[in-house]
This record gives structure tokens, sequence and C-alpha cells, in this order.
């Protein structure tokens, strides 16, 4: 599925908590496929998410957009992950369709937050917020928590070096 559905998960990094994403405004976004990770005989969830992690920090750290996918099962292995980007800095769009072939997606997802603690807003991040006049082009940022947006289903984030997980707002734990 290549569009994000208004029932779409929209994951926001740690600045986007002050405004409001506008779900309409990026379902024309093409959805990228970043990697598709299935755990390994004998591999835990605990281990998978961070194998997972893995790859997510290094994407984001080479391109400084959030990636994401639905932690999801029912296939050739225990668990799998499509993760995706809309190469946002602020967003992460995905469906719970965008998951591996043959697998049904869980109730957790894992995505990850640039580092940047003042982010300069590109084209995309700007549709993602609604394209509100007059907005300056640069935010504050506060990368290493979970935004508001993140706690409209429980998952885990990666960002500043920690895989943390969440189950609602105090639930917060480092894995």
């Amino acid at each position: 599925m290549k569009t994000i559905l208004a029932t779409a998960l929209i994951l926001a990094s740690g600045f986007a908590s002050a405004h409001s994403l506008n779900v309409n405004e990026v379902a024309d976004l093409p959805v990228h496929e970043v990697a598709t990770i299935e755990s390994v005989a004998g591999e835990g969830k605990t281990e998978f998410v961070k194998r997972v992690a893995e790859t997510l920090e290094g994407f984001t750290a080479e391109t400084g957009f959030e990636a994401c996918g639905w932690i999801a099962y029912g296939g050739n292995s225990p668990f799998a992950v499509k993760v995706v980007t809309i190469n946002s800095q602020i967003a992460c769009g995905m469906s719970k369709a965008e998951v591996p072939e043959g697998y049904v997606a869980g109730s957790e997802t894992i995505h990850s937050h640039p580092q940047g603690r003042m982010l300069r807003l590109s084209n995309v991040d700007m549709k993602v917020l609604g394209n509100p006049a007059g907005m300056n082009r640069r935010e504050a940022n506060d990368p290493c928590k979970f935004s508001n947006q993140d706690y409209t289903a429980p998952g885990y984030l990666v960002t500043c070096g920690k895989v943390l997980h969440q189950r609602g707002r105090g639930t917060e734990k480092e894995i």
C-alpha cells in the first residue's frame, strides 16, 4: 500500500507535539521501503527489536529522516518488520497493510527520531504540518523522548543511542 490512510499511524519526532499533524496532507506522499527484516531461529522479541533498531538508527543517521514499521506476526518467522519512510524529519507514515507478505501487523510499532536539536524543516515536513502560513522553517526538537503522537499506539522508539518502549504515558522504559 503506497498511500497513508486516515487510519494510518503518523509517528512524529519530539518537536511535533506542539503542532497538529495533518493526515490528509500526507495521503499523497510516497512511502519508501527501507528494509524488510524477519527474525531468525531462536531470536526472541527483544533481540529482534534491537536488531531492527540498528537498521533504523543507521538509516536515520545517514538520511536525517524518520523510519518506522509495524511489528508483524504469522509468517515464516515469529516476527517481521517492513521498515518504511516518507522522507520526513518529523513524521513517519505507515498503515497496518505495510508489513511483509504473509504477516499480519500486531499492535506495536517501531520508529526512529533524528538526533538534531534544531531542525530545518523541508517541504515534506511542512506538508506534514499542513503547510502553516508563515511558520518558522526551523523548529526546536527533543528527539530523546516519545512525542504526543507516539502514544497513539504502543511501541518502540530508537533514539539517542537507546531503544525505548511504551504502552502509554508513564510506562516508558529502556530495553
